[in-house]
Protein backbone atom coordinates (compact mmCIF):
# COMPACT_ATOMS: atom_id res chain seq x y z
CA UNK A 1 0.00 0.00 0.00
CA UNK A 2 1.48 3.41 -1.07
CA UNK A 3 2.43 5.06 2.10
CA UNK A 4 0.51 8.22 3.53
CA UNK A 5 1.97 11.42 2.12
CA UNK A 6 4.35 13.56 3.99
CA UNK A 7 5.52 17.07 3.39
CA UNK A 8 8.67 17.85 2.13
CA UNK A 9 10.73 21.12 2.83
CA UNK A 10 9.57 22.61 -0.78
CA UNK A 11 6.03 22.69 0.17
CA UNK A 12 5.37 19.51 -1.84
CA UNK A 13 3.84 16.13 -0.68
CA UNK A 14 5.63 13.06 -0.86
CA UNK A 15 3.90 9.49 -1.22
CA UNK A 16 5.88 6.07 -1.66
CA UNK A 17 4.12 3.00 -3.56
CA UNK A 18 5.57 -0.71 -3.00
CA UNK A 19 5.52 -3.70 -5.43
CA UNK A 20 7.28 -7.07 -5.07
CA UNK A 21 8.47 -8.71 -8.39
CA UNK A 22 10.43 -11.59 -8.19
CA UNK A 23 11.14 -11.89 -4.41
CA UNK A 24 12.13 -8.24 -4.32
CA UNK A 25 11.03 -5.45 -2.62
CA UNK A 26 10.64 -2.27 -5.56
CA UNK A 27 9.71 1.44 -4.35
CA UNK A 28 8.81 4.63 -6.07
CA UNK A 29 8.80 8.26 -4.96
CA UNK A 30 5.79 10.42 -6.02
CA UNK A 31 5.58 14.41 -5.41
CA UNK A 32 3.08 16.42 -5.68
CA UNK A 33 1.34 19.56 -4.58
CA UNK A 34 -1.66 18.19 -2.25
CA UNK A 35 -1.24 15.39 -0.11
CA UNK A 36 -3.94 13.67 -1.76
CA UNK A 37 -2.48 13.96 -4.98
CA UNK A 38 0.81 12.23 -4.28
CA UNK A 39 -1.02 9.49 -3.05
CA UNK A 40 -3.10 8.70 -5.71
CA UNK A 41 0.04 8.39 -8.13
CA UNK A 42 1.79 5.64 -6.32
CA UNK A 43 -1.19 3.93 -5.87
CA UNK A 44 -2.01 4.23 -9.81
CA UNK A 45 2.12 2.88 -10.31
CA UNK A 46 1.47 0.29 -7.51
CA UNK A 47 -2.00 -0.99 -9.59
CA UNK A 48 -0.53 -1.24 -13.13
CA UNK A 49 3.15 -3.09 -11.57
CA UNK A 50 0.73 -5.69 -10.02
CA UNK A 51 -1.10 -6.05 -13.18
CA UNK A 52 2.21 -6.01 -15.16
CA UNK A 53 3.78 -9.07 -12.86
CA UNK A 54 0.35 -10.91 -13.00
CA UNK A 55 0.60 -10.84 -16.93
CA UNK A 56 1.36 -14.11 -18.46
CA UNK A 57 2.26 -14.06 -22.17
CA UNK A 58 1.74 -16.52 -24.65
CA UNK A 59 5.13 -17.53 -25.44
CA UNK A 60 5.62 -18.18 -21.26
CA UNK A 61 2.58 -19.77 -20.97
CA UNK A 62 3.48 -22.60 -23.40
CA UNK A 63 6.97 -22.69 -22.08
CA UNK A 64 5.58 -23.08 -18.40
CA UNK A 65 3.11 -25.37 -20.28
CA UNK A 66 5.60 -28.01 -21.78
CA UNK A 67 8.07 -27.96 -18.26
CA UNK A 68 4.82 -28.94 -16.50
CA UNK A 69 3.79 -32.05 -18.60
CA UNK A 70 7.66 -33.06 -19.74
CA UNK A 71 7.61 -36.07 -18.20
CA UNK A 72 3.97 -37.16 -19.35
CA UNK A 73 5.07 -36.07 -22.82
CA UNK A 74 6.99 -38.10 -25.38
CA UNK A 75 10.45 -35.96 -26.41
CA UNK A 76 8.51 -36.18 -30.19
CA UNK A 77 5.85 -34.54 -28.72
CA UNK A 78 7.92 -31.39 -26.81
CA UNK A 79 10.03 -31.10 -30.48
CA UNK A 80 7.24 -30.29 -31.93
CA UNK A 81 5.34 -27.88 -29.22
CA UNK A 82 8.33 -25.87 -29.01
CA UNK A 83 8.40 -25.82 -33.07
CA UNK A 84 4.84 -24.20 -33.08
CA UNK A 85 6.02 -22.13 -29.89
CA UNK A 86 9.12 -20.84 -32.09
CA UNK A 87 7.39 -20.73 -35.81
CA UNK A 88 3.44 -20.01 -35.41
CA UNK A 89 0.90 -17.17 -33.89
CA UNK A 90 4.12 -14.94 -33.66
CA UNK A 91 0.98 -11.90 -33.59
CA UNK A 92 0.11 -13.30 -30.01
CA UNK A 93 3.43 -14.64 -27.98
CA UNK A 94 3.73 -11.54 -26.53
CA UNK A 95 0.59 -11.08 -25.70
CA UNK A 96 -1.73 -11.53 -22.18
CA UNK A 97 -3.69 -14.98 -22.76
CA UNK A 98 -6.41 -13.55 -20.18
CA UNK A 99 -6.79 -11.14 -23.20
CA UNK A 100 -6.71 -13.47 -26.13
CA UNK A 101 -10.26 -14.28 -27.67
CA UNK A 102 -11.30 -16.55 -30.09
CA UNK A 103 -11.18 -14.12 -33.33
CA UNK A 104 -7.45 -13.52 -32.10
CA UNK A 105 -7.11 -17.57 -32.67
CA UNK A 106 -9.22 -17.63 -35.52
CA UNK A 107 -6.97 -14.44 -37.64
CA UNK A 108 -3.54 -16.60 -36.97
CA UNK A 109 -5.41 -19.89 -37.79
CA UNK A 110 -6.67 -18.03 -41.25
CA UNK A 111 -3.35 -16.40 -41.87
CA UNK A 112 -1.34 -19.86 -41.91
CA UNK A 113 -0.32 -21.61 -45.29
CA UNK A 114 0.00 -24.86 -43.36
CA UNK A 115 -2.47 -28.12 -44.38
CA UNK A 116 -5.46 -28.21 -42.72
CA UNK A 117 -4.23 -30.81 -40.24
CA UNK A 118 -1.50 -28.57 -39.20
CA UNK A 119 -3.54 -25.79 -38.45
CA UNK A 120 -5.67 -28.13 -36.21
CA UNK A 121 -2.59 -28.94 -34.65
CA UNK A 122 -1.06 -26.09 -33.96
CA UNK A 123 -4.10 -24.42 -32.88
CA UNK A 124 -5.09 -27.23 -30.45
CA UNK A 125 -1.51 -26.97 -28.73
CA UNK A 126 -1.87 -23.31 -27.84
CA UNK A 127 -5.88 -23.61 -26.60
CA UNK A 128 -4.66 -26.54 -24.58
CA UNK A 129 -1.95 -24.04 -22.80
CA UNK A 130 -4.53 -21.57 -22.26
CA UNK A 131 -7.09 -24.26 -20.95
CA UNK A 132 -4.30 -25.04 -18.78
CA UNK A 133 -4.45 -21.69 -17.06
CA UNK A 134 -8.20 -20.99 -17.47
CA UNK A 135 -10.06 -24.17 -17.13
CA UNK A 136 -13.32 -22.19 -17.49
CA UNK A 137 -12.08 -21.25 -21.18
CA UNK A 138 -15.02 -21.99 -23.53
CA UNK A 139 -14.95 -24.05 -26.85
CA UNK A 140 -13.00 -21.99 -29.65
CA UNK A 141 -15.07 -23.42 -32.40
CA UNK A 142 -12.27 -22.15 -34.97
CA UNK A 143 -13.08 -22.94 -38.52
CA UNK A 144 -10.11 -24.73 -40.58
CA UNK A 145 -10.17 -25.07 -45.09
CA UNK A 146 -11.44 -28.69 -45.26
CA UNK A 147 -8.83 -31.72 -45.33
CA UNK A 148 -8.08 -32.87 -48.47
CA UNK A 149 -7.82 -36.69 -48.93
CA UNK A 150 -4.07 -37.49 -49.62
CA UNK A 151 -4.27 -40.45 -51.96
CA UNK A 152 -0.65 -42.16 -51.16
CA UNK A 153 0.62 -43.95 -54.56
CA UNK A 154 2.18 -47.20 -53.73
CA UNK A 155 4.29 -48.68 -55.99
CA UNK A 156 3.02 -52.03 -57.78
CA UNK A 157 3.82 -55.37 -56.17
CA UNK A 158 6.33 -55.57 -58.43
CA UNK A 159 8.51 -53.12 -57.88
CA UNK A 160 8.50 -53.63 -53.84
CA UNK A 161 9.74 -57.23 -54.95
CA UNK A 162 12.36 -55.88 -57.23
CA UNK A 163 13.53 -53.52 -53.99
CA UNK A 164 13.48 -56.99 -51.69
CA UNK A 165 15.62 -58.70 -54.14
CA UNK A 166 18.18 -55.46 -54.65
CA UNK A 167 18.38 -55.26 -50.68
CA UNK A 168 18.99 -58.93 -50.02
CA UNK A 169 22.20 -59.34 -48.22
CA UNK A 170 22.50 -56.24 -47.29
CA UNK A 171 21.54 -54.93 -43.78
CA UNK A 172 18.09 -52.97 -44.83
CA UNK A 173 17.02 -56.37 -46.25
CA UNK A 174 15.70 -57.57 -42.82
CA UNK A 175 14.14 -54.37 -41.72
CA UNK A 176 12.23 -53.61 -44.45
CA UNK A 177 10.63 -57.47 -44.75
CA UNK A 178 9.59 -56.83 -41.39
CA UNK A 179 7.58 -53.60 -41.54
CA UNK A 180 6.05 -54.96 -44.56
CA UNK A 181 5.17 -57.98 -42.94
CA UNK A 182 4.32 -56.78 -39.74
CA UNK A 183 3.01 -53.31 -40.22
CA UNK A 184 5.68 -52.27 -38.02
CA UNK A 185 6.16 -47.99 -37.02
CA UNK A 186 9.73 -47.44 -37.62
CA UNK A 187 10.05 -46.58 -33.78
CA UNK A 188 8.66 -49.89 -33.13
CA UNK A 189 10.59 -51.93 -35.33
CA UNK A 190 14.01 -50.68 -33.49
CA UNK A 191 12.74 -50.97 -30.46
CA UNK A 192 12.27 -54.84 -30.65
CA UNK A 193 14.37 -57.01 -28.60
CA UNK A 194 15.40 -60.91 -28.87
CA UNK A 195 13.43 -61.04 -25.65
CA UNK A 196 10.01 -59.70 -27.16
CA UNK A 197 9.97 -63.39 -29.26
CA UNK A 198 7.61 -66.05 -28.02
CA UNK A 199 7.64 -68.71 -30.01
CA UNK A 200 6.44 -67.32 -33.51
CA UNK A 201 5.06 -64.64 -32.02
CA UNK A 202 6.51 -60.95 -31.20
CA UNK A 203 5.72 -58.45 -28.73
CA UNK A 204 5.52 -54.84 -29.33
CA UNK A 205 5.74 -53.10 -26.18
CA UNK A 206 8.48 -50.18 -26.17
CA UNK A 207 9.70 -47.97 -29.22
CA UNK A 208 13.04 -46.21 -29.92
CA UNK A 209 12.41 -42.00 -31.01
CA UNK A 210 14.32 -39.15 -31.37
CA UNK A 211 14.49 -37.52 -28.08
CA UNK A 212 15.35 -33.57 -27.21
CA UNK A 213 19.26 -33.69 -28.11
CA UNK A 214 18.42 -35.60 -31.50
CA UNK A 215 19.50 -38.77 -29.80
CA UNK A 216 17.60 -42.29 -30.33
CA UNK A 217 15.84 -42.28 -26.92
CA UNK A 218 13.75 -45.70 -25.42
CA UNK A 219 10.70 -45.83 -24.22
CA UNK A 220 9.31 -48.53 -22.50
CA UNK A 221 5.83 -47.93 -23.82
CA UNK A 222 4.43 -47.55 -27.28
CA UNK A 223 2.76 -44.71 -29.09
CA UNK A 224 -0.61 -45.60 -28.25
CA UNK A 225 -2.45 -48.49 -25.85
CA UNK A 226 -3.51 -50.03 -28.90
CA UNK A 227 0.38 -50.20 -30.33
CA UNK A 228 0.95 -52.61 -27.52
CA UNK A 229 0.43 -55.94 -29.36
CA UNK A 230 1.32 -59.31 -30.33
CA UNK A 231 2.21 -59.83 -33.62
CA UNK A 232 2.57 -63.67 -35.50
CA UNK A 233 6.06 -63.48 -37.30
CA UNK A 234 5.89 -65.67 -40.49
CA UNK A 235 8.49 -68.74 -40.24
CA UNK A 236 10.98 -67.22 -43.06
CA UNK A 237 10.91 -63.66 -41.23
CA UNK A 238 11.29 -65.66 -37.74
CA UNK A 239 14.24 -67.57 -39.30
CA UNK A 240 15.98 -64.76 -40.74
CA UNK A 241 15.22 -62.90 -36.89
CA UNK A 242 17.16 -65.76 -35.15
CA UNK A 243 20.16 -66.31 -37.64
CA UNK A 244 21.35 -62.95 -36.88
CA UNK A 245 24.17 -63.08 -34.22
CA UNK A 246 23.33 -62.05 -30.65
CA UNK A 247 25.23 -61.46 -27.38
CA UNK A 248 21.70 -62.06 -25.10
CA UNK A 249 18.42 -61.88 -25.30
CA UNK A 250 17.98 -58.15 -24.85
CA UNK A 251 19.60 -57.32 -27.43
CA UNK A 252 18.31 -55.15 -30.12
CA UNK A 253 16.93 -57.25 -33.36
CA UNK A 254 17.46 -54.31 -35.34
CA UNK A 255 20.62 -52.00 -34.66
CA UNK A 256 20.54 -49.05 -37.14
CA UNK A 257 19.91 -45.33 -36.27
CA UNK A 258 16.16 -44.26 -37.73
CA UNK A 259 18.63 -41.55 -39.73
CA UNK A 260 20.75 -44.43 -40.87
CA UNK A 261 17.62 -46.60 -42.28
CA UNK A 262 15.90 -43.43 -44.10
CA UNK A 263 19.00 -42.52 -45.64
CA UNK A 264 20.45 -45.74 -47.37
CA UNK A 265 16.58 -46.81 -47.73
CA UNK A 266 16.51 -43.69 -50.13
CA UNK A 267 19.24 -44.44 -51.72
CA UNK A 268 18.60 -48.44 -52.23
CA UNK A 269 14.86 -46.89 -54.03
CA UNK A 270 15.87 -44.61 -56.27
CA UNK A 271 18.86 -46.93 -57.82
CA UNK A 272 16.30 -49.04 -59.03
CA UNK A 273 13.83 -45.93 -60.44
CA UNK A 274 10.99 -45.64 -57.29
CA UNK A 275 11.20 -42.11 -57.52
CA UNK A 276 10.31 -40.08 -55.74
CA UNK A 277 11.02 -42.56 -53.18
CA UNK A 278 8.68 -43.92 -50.08
CA UNK A 279 9.95 -43.67 -46.69
CA UNK A 280 9.87 -46.53 -44.11
CA UNK A 281 6.64 -45.48 -42.91
CA UNK A 282 4.90 -45.80 -46.27
CA UNK A 283 5.56 -49.93 -46.08
CA UNK A 284 3.08 -49.77 -42.65
CA UNK A 285 0.63 -48.35 -45.21
CA UNK A 286 1.45 -51.07 -47.79
CA UNK A 287 1.28 -54.20 -44.99
CA UNK A 288 -2.34 -52.49 -44.47
CA UNK A 289 -3.40 -52.27 -47.78
CA UNK A 290 -2.39 -55.71 -48.15
CA UNK A 291 -4.66 -56.59 -45.22
CA UNK A 292 -7.31 -54.70 -46.90
CA UNK A 293 -6.98 -56.43 -49.98
CA UNK A 294 -7.17 -59.97 -48.09
CA UNK A 295 -10.34 -59.20 -46.96
CA UNK A 296 -8.80 -60.09 -43.45
CA UNK A 297 -11.71 -59.08 -40.73
CA UNK A 298 -10.95 -55.31 -39.62
CA UNK A 299 -11.13 -55.85 -35.62
CA UNK A 300 -7.83 -58.49 -36.71
CA UNK A 301 -5.93 -56.30 -38.82
CA UNK A 302 -6.49 -53.26 -36.17
CA UNK A 303 -5.43 -55.52 -33.40
CA UNK A 304 -2.27 -56.16 -36.14
CA UNK A 305 -1.35 -52.67 -36.97
CA UNK A 306 -2.12 -51.26 -33.50
CA UNK A 307 -5.15 -48.83 -34.16
CA UNK A 308 -7.56 -47.82 -32.15
CA UNK A 309 -10.05 -46.25 -34.42
CA UNK A 310 -11.85 -48.03 -37.59
CA UNK A 311 -11.48 -44.75 -38.78
CA UNK A 312 -8.07 -44.36 -38.90
CA UNK A 313 -7.59 -47.96 -39.88
CA UNK A 314 -9.77 -47.07 -43.46
CA UNK A 315 -9.10 -43.21 -44.08
CA UNK A 316 -5.39 -43.39 -43.81
CA UNK A 317 -4.16 -46.57 -44.87
CA UNK A 318 -6.97 -47.68 -46.96
CA UNK A 319 -5.20 -48.13 -50.86
CA UNK A 320 -5.41 -50.08 -53.93
CA UNK A 321 -2.77 -51.98 -54.66
CA UNK A 322 -3.23 -52.95 -58.66
CA UNK A 323 -2.34 -56.35 -58.35
CA UNK A 324 -5.27 -56.92 -55.76
CA UNK A 325 -7.45 -55.21 -57.79
CA UNK A 326 -7.27 -57.09 -61.15
CA UNK A 327 -8.02 -60.40 -59.07
CA UNK A 328 -10.80 -58.89 -57.10
CA UNK A 329 -12.13 -57.51 -60.68
CA UNK A 330 -12.17 -60.79 -61.94
CA UNK A 331 -13.94 -62.53 -58.93
CA UNK A 332 -16.55 -59.90 -59.47
CA UNK A 333 -17.34 -60.11 -62.81
CA UNK A 334 -17.42 -64.04 -62.18
CA UNK A 335 -20.25 -63.63 -59.77
CA UNK A 336 -22.52 -61.10 -61.73
CA UNK A 337 -21.91 -63.85 -64.96
CA UNK A 338 -23.36 -66.37 -62.66
CA UNK A 339 -25.92 -64.21 -61.49
CA UNK A 340 -27.23 -62.91 -64.84
CA UNK A 341 -25.80 -64.61 -67.58
CA UNK A 342 -25.83 -67.93 -66.98
CA UNK A 343 -26.47 -70.15 -70.22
Amino acid sequence: MASKATKLPSGNYRSVGTIYSNGKRVRRSFTADKPGTARSQAEEWERAGKEEIKKLTLARASELYIEANRSALSSTTILEYESHSRNHFEELMNRDIYTLTRDDFQREVSAMTSSPKTRKNVAGFFIAVLRYYIPELPPMNLKYPPQKKKKVELPPLSKIQELLNHIKGTDLYLPVLMMITLGLRKSELLGLRYEDIHGSYITINRVIVTGEDFRPTVKETTKTSAGERTVAVPPEVLELILDKQKTSESDYIITMSTQYLSRHLIAAEKEIGIDPPITAHKFRHYSVSILHALNVPKSYGMRRIGHITEEMYDRRYDHEIPEYQKEIDAQINAALANLFFKK
